[in-house]
């Protein structure tokens, strides 16, 4: 299972009334730009999806989070190595 790196540098950057997020994976030196719901979601990996967790995306930002969605977005997570196996091996790239 996939889990948010416990060593991302997180800053919070507000523009144009909307919150977003700086997050810096140290391994690659690279940083990311990530809405509020992405940021939300990534903290959760580590916990199976289930319905009760899509709703609650639903009612706290107003968007429809699918399992098709959430897979796509951990391929992006992982491409970005911004998640790791749980246990704290990187995941592998290819």
């Amino acid at each position: 299972m996939l889990t948010p790196r416990n060593d991302l540098l997180i800053l919070r950057w507000e523009v144009d009334g909307e919150m977003l997020y700086i997050v810096q994976a140290p391994e690659t030196g690279r940083s990311y730009r990530l809405r509020e719901v992405d940021l939300f979601v990534l903290r959760r990996l580590g916990a199976p999806p289930d319905p009760e967790f899509l709703r609650e995306v639903e009612a706290r930002f107003g968007e429809t989070i699918t399992e098709d969605s959430l897979r796509r977005f951990l391929a992006v997570a992982k491409a970005m190595r911004l998640v790791e196996e749980e246990g704290g091996s990187p995941p592998r790239s290819g």
